[in-house]
């Protein structure tokens, strides 16, 4: 029999009005109340009635996201017999005002992870954030360090001795609470390098209205035969930079990078690099929320590595690349 809010109001000895406000997300619950009455909901496998998940993204500009993991998101809840709702970092307050069975989380640098167990009785997942290091909280992530280990160990392999980095960087104290694996990439792709003996410190980093062509060129200048793309559009800016100095890909400076599926057909040479399993990522999100929402009470991190993909963009120093393998 399913248990009820009188059920949940015997066993921690509140009202069933504080109850239900509690598991409504009233504002007027103070956090320890909210905090008891949420475990004792999970006790006794309590389902709220709502049919509605609300997806939270950084903003509703279209991303990588939305046709490779949202879409699939959508279709698996669906099947389950739950709508996805989408809303950016500004709806959050919404959940106060509706039902809501389920949250997951896009929103990779406000760190809504860090607050949500005091304000929130609702099951979070969580997709690429820093929500491994909050207990009670679910999430999906990419595996940053291995693809970027496979790309620098790669280059290494063919020869090159001094690679560049390229992309957007987080450093340390430049977003309060923000998603760390640009940062994660940085710091593998270094103790990769380090490892091997080899200059870790050929970086590039991006920054809005930056002129590509010059942040790169002076590395070049420095004898850089290779770079690695630190964000999924990076590869693309690599190869516009490096024919606007006219350097030819692969034969005079290698190119590897992450990658999203709907660019990469439009690059010349094809990149070759690694790319986010987004059907897996999304797949392994919808499990975790729903078994939350069914009362399942184990708690985990799913790490994807990223898949690895083929292209004519890297070869040895001086040489024309064959497919990488």
């Amino acid at each position: 029999m399913a248990s009820s809010l009188k059920d949940i109001a015997g066993m921690t000895g509140y009202s069933v009005s504080t109850v239900s406000r509690a598991l409504s997300n009233a504002v007027n619950v103070r956090p320890t109340v909210r905090r008891k009455i949420a475990a004792a909901a999970r006790e006794l496998g309590y389902r709220t009635s709502s049919s509605r998940i609300f997806l939270i993204c950084e903003s509703l500009v279209p991303s990588i996201y939305y046709d490779h993991a949202v879409a699939p998101l959508a279709q698996i809840l669906r099947s389950a017999g739950y709508t996805l709702e989408l809303t950016d970092r500004h709806g959050v307050e919404l959940i106060e005002d509706r039902s809501v069975a389920g949250v997951i989380s896009m929103m990779v640098f406000d760190g809504l992870e860090r607050y949500w167990g005091k304000q929130y009785t609702i099951p979070l997942v969580c997709i690429n954030t820093s929500a491994a290091h909050f207990d009670g909280i679910c999430s999906v992530m990419n595996d940053d360090g291995d693809g970027i280990r496979r790309m620098t160990e790669y280059l290494i392999g063919l020869g090159h001795r001094k690679i560049g980095i390229f992309g957007w960087f987080l450093w340390p104290g430049s977003c309060s609470g923000a998603n760390q694996y640009y940062e994660t990439r940085l710091n593998v792709f270094q103790q990769v390098m380090r490892a091997h003996g080899l200059r870790d410190d050929f970086i590039a980093a991006r920054s809005e209205g930056d002129e590509l062509a010059a942040l790169i060129k002076p590395l070049l200048d420095q004898g850089v035969t290779a770079f690695i793309g630190n964000g999924e559009d990076a590869g693309l800016e690599l190869l516009y930079a490096l024919r606007v100095l006219g350097r030819r890909v692969p034969e005079e400076v290698s190119v590897m990078s992450w990658m999203s599926p709907q660019f990469r057909c439009f690059a010349w040479p094809v990149l070759s690099g690694v790319m986010q399993n987004f059907s897996e990522i999304a797949a392994n999100a919808a499990k975790l929320l729903l078994d939350q929402i069914a009362g399942v009470r184990e708690v985990r991190d799913v790490i994807i590595p990223p898949h690895w993909i083929s292209g004519n963009s890297a070869a040895a120093p001086g040489k024309k690349a064959d497919t990488v393998s």
